[in-house]
């Protein structure tokens, strides 16, 4: 399991390197998506909005955002949009829209067929 300071890193990175893709890549090259993807499944909900707003920084990158959907991340991001926990929804919903925004149209078709959660 990542230690706290492990993910703070992780988000901290993603954030700083926002803007740049290669930085992105190398990220996602490096294990960040299979981490942060496994970090969604934590009772912590602190956890989850940092995770989910990591991919959703991640998810930016258009290499990145197959990485995340081949690595299950659609899913979980999906199931913590139904959050009690106002920070993790908003924070799953955001990542969930980056990776709907590109010309891969599966991804929005799978995204809107399991849009159900937007209405709770």
């Amino acid at each position: 399991m990542v230690s706290f300071d492990g993910i703070v890193n992780l988000v901290y990175k993603s954030i700083l390197f926002y803007f740049s893709a290669e930085n992105q890549r190398l990220m996602a090259e490096e294990g960040a998506v299979e981490c942060l993807i496994s970090l969604l499944d934590s009772s912590s909900e602190l956890i989850q909005r940092q995770s989910s707003k990591a991919l959703a920084n991640l998810g930016v990158n258009n290499e990145n955002k197959a990485k995340i959907a081949d690595c299950g991340g659609i899913p979980k991001l999906v199931s913590l949009a139904s959050s009690k926990a106002l920070g993790v929804k908003i924070e799953a919903i955001a990542a969930l829209a980056n990776l709907a925004v590109n010309g891969n149209t599966f991804h929005a078709k799978w995204f809107l067929r399991h849009s159900q959660f937007l209405y709770r």
